[in-house]
């Protein structure tokens, strides 16, 4: 069992202040390595625009905003990397979730902005 004495830091602590170390290193990297795709300016929604299409015309249907459509393609993100967590372990799943659910967070958040 391991000592934890108050000067000691905890050990989920400890734990998760790893995962969240590499998570920010990725995505830091990843924003050098590509364009700033999550800015509404270079959202690029081609197949989201051509579903909704596709269900627009119901009755009751409104018009999507882009921070809608942000949302949206962050929320199917998360859904396929929780997916692939069923295929087996590969730390950058994990890590690269971590960094979708932050984003999907204050992109919540940034839709009653």
């Amino acid at each position: 069992m391991e000592n934890n004495t108050k000067a000691q830091t905890q050990t989920f602590e400890r734990f998760a202040d790893a995962a969240f170390a590499e998570a920010q290193a990725t995505y830091k990297q990843r924003g050098q390595e590509y364009a700033d795709s999550w800015d509404l300016s270079n959202l690029q929604t081609p197949f989201l625009d051509l579903a909704h299409g596709l269900v627009a015309d119901r009755p009751g249907s409104t018009a999507v905003t882009a921070k809608d459509k942000r949302l949206i393609a962050v929320a199917a993100l998360c859904d396929v990397k929780l997916s692939r967590v069923g295929g087996g372990y590969k730390k950058d799943t994990l890590i690269d979730f971590i960094n979708y659910l932050a984003f999907m967070v204050t992109a919540i958040d940034d839709l009653s902005a």
